[in-house]
């Protein structure tokens, strides 16, 4: 009798330990499928906390230095979130203590002046619609005209050759006021840089 209470006993008892790990290994499972996720969600965040400094004018105005980090931070990580927020920064203009200086001089590329264009063209072909956009709405002299042209330019500097269809076709399905036109122009400019490349 005793035995037999023993052995149900014994047997109860594996059977809870069997189930407890079950679920066990249950929760992990699904921890383990989640685990991306809030990966995700936590880059996504750190992400938005970043680009939501490129809105803070104390920053812009008062701390230049900490607030061009932001751009360069945004280029290395290739955040794409942020390419509305860059484009309507295309124009922001770094003053160099250097560039009007009459004892120092140094060479200042157009992506030191304009950290936005850095960040964009980092970002790859993922800003380009939006730099067509620019060159459609601008006139084409204006500085955010042709800071868009030099990124799009920059980011297919490899093959000038399609950056020039590329803006022949953008300049086919354009729908804004003197943008077929604007494009146009943007795509003869290319062609001049390639045949400089070329001589």
């Amino acid at each position: 009798m005793i035995m037999r209470i023993l052995f149900k006993t014994a047997l109860f008892s594996g059977f809870v330990g069997i189930l407890l790990s079950l679920v066990y290994l249950g929760g992990q499972f699904i921890f383990a499928q989640n685990l991306p996720i809030r990966e995700k969600q936590t880059e996504m965040s750190k992400n938005e906390e970043i680009i939501s400094k490129l809105s803070d004018d104390n920053l812009k105005l008062n701390h230049q230095d900490e607030f061009v980090e932001i751009f360069e931070k945004i280029g290395g990580l290739k955040i794409k979130q942020a390419i509305p927020q860059l484009l309507n920064l295309i124009d922001y203009r770094v003053e160099d203590k250097w560039e009007n200086s009459p004892v120092g001089f140094r060479l200042i590329s157009k992506s030191s002046k304009y950290p936005a264009l850095g960040a964009l063209i980092q970002i790859g072909d993922s800003s380009v619609p939006g730099l067509i956009e620019i060159i459609e709405n601008e006139k084409a002299d204006s500085i955010k005209s042709e800071n868009a042209l030099y990124a799009i330019q920059q980011i297919h500097l490899a093959d000038l050759f399609k950056c020039i269809l590329l803006l022949e076709e953008a300049s086919t399905k354009s729908k804004f006021p003197n943008g077929s036109e604007r494009l146009q122009i943007a795509a003869s400019k290319t062609k001049q840089l390639l045949e400089k490349r070329h001589n």
